[in-house]
């Protein structure tokens, strides 16, 4: 996803039938949440567990 962002964002309009400037927005916002080798590191995991607990 992180280095093909051109596909990436017809992916993310075609699935979501989101406009153009409104999937390259969610992109942005999208990546940093990523992790570089697709793991999900612990500090996020407690951050999920938290805010399903509250």
């Amino acid at each position: 996803m992180k280095s093909h962002p051109k596909e990436t964002n017809g992916f993310i309009m075609a699935d979501y039938k989101l406009d153009r400037e409104t999937a390259a927005s969610s992109y942005e916002l999208l990546m940093p949440t990523l992790s570089d080798n697709g793991q999900i590191g612990d500090d996020y995991i407690q951050e999920i567990i938290e805010c399903w607990r509250q």
